[in-house]
């Protein structure tokens, strides 16, 4: 479910109705709350009393917050990648840029957020730090 929220396949203000999710996982009823639950404390999922877990909608100025945490976090993970990575990870770092440079020229856009996430975990793997990982 988490994945799905962060990929926009549910979106903000959607119902999460708990037999839908138990039908397309084949998970339990107890393992579903309690997976709603564990989104709900994370702030990706709202559970109102009668009314189920929804999606939870983000407000401008929380996108803005959490952007600049992760500019600040990302910053000390390629600080840290590149006092920390094996060459191997430096160098599939360069080819990820490669492509996401020609993904630019070739209007690939489905292709460079792809590219972008992988791009974006390979620095904070290769940081080293857990913390921010």
């Amino acid at each position: 479910m988490r994945q799905r929220i962060r990929t926009g396949r549910f979106v903000p203000g959607q119902r999460l109705v708990e037999v839908d999710i138990i039908r397309q996982t084949g998970a339990s009823r107890s393992k579903v709350r309690e997976a709603l639950k564990r989104l709900e404390g994370e702030g990706l999922v709202e559970i109102e009393e009668f009314r189920g877990a929804s999606v939870r909608s983000s407000t401008l100025d929380e996108v803005r917050q959490i952007y600049r945490a992760r500019m600040a976090l990302e910053g000390m993970a390629m600080h840290d990648f590149t006092a920390n990575a094996d060459p191997a990870a430096i160098a599939r770092l360069q080819d990820l840029q490669d492509q996401l440079d020609a993904c630019v020229r070739e209007r690939a856009p489905d292709r460079f957020g792809r590219l972008n996430n992988e791009w974006h975990r390979l620095i904070v793997e290769g940081s080293g730090n857990k913390v921010i990982a």
